[in-house]
């Protein structure tokens, strides 16, 4: 249901490269995607290029905002209503707990 990926955030405001000039760095460099958020820019990759990646944004002076390596859905569940409601419930209180490290979900609950 999860794939291992390298994940890393370009903050808009940070930085004043480019969409395209930022493609083309991050592609070369090993990259599997690019996708641009409303405010920020995330760059996926495999976990063997991740530091590839990361090192080749460092290179060209670009800021990284946030770097890890996590597991990403394959595919999305929406929840509406009171099953989002109860499923946020059940986050916060696994991150919560001073034992769990991270959480990943696969859900998308309408805002």
């Amino acid at each position: 249901m999860f794939s291992e990926k390298g994940v890393v955030v370009i903050e808009r405001s940070e930085s004043s490269i480019s969409e395209d000039d930022l493609m083309l760095v991050a592609l070369e460099a090993g990259a599997d995607d690019v996708k641009v958020e409303e405010d920020s820019f995330e760059i996926n990759t495999s976990t063997g290029d991740f530091e590839a990646v990361k090192s080749a944004l460092i290179q060209q002076g670009i800021p990284i905002a946030h770097s890890e390596l996590a597991m990403l859905p394959q595919t999305y569940v929406k929840l509406l209503g009171e099953e989002a409601e109860k499923m946020n419930k059940m986050i916060e209180l696994l991150e919560d707990n001073d034992d769990i490290q991270a959480v990943y979900t696969n859900f998308e609950a309408e805002e």
